[in-house]
């Protein structure tokens, strides 16, 4: 089995790079940076968003991923509901 070369925490990812590291499209990170969920580290050539490893790796650790149960159907009851 292969295994992912470590990179130091301190790597920097542009938003294209840095998308499919936390699991989303390049466009979700970008509402999610319009929305102030995740914090950019910087700005790179042209304007791109730039992210450091650990800011990426927080944001994951920080449950910044799907609860399932929340969403229902409308006019459907979530399953928590009585």
């Amino acid at each position: 089995m292969a295994t992912m070369p470590t990179l130091p925490p301190d790597t920097w990812y542009t938003t294209a790079e840095a998308a499919p590291y936390i699991k989303r499209s390049p466009s979700a990170l970008r509402t999610l940076v319009y929305r102030r969920k995740l914090i950019p580290d910087g700005r790179g050539p042209r304007g791109t968003h730039m992210f450091r490893q650990l800011t990426l790796d927080r944001f994951l650790e920080a449950g910044a991923r799907y609860a399932p149960g929340r969403h229902a159907t409308p006019g459907e009851r979530v399953r928590d509901e009585k």
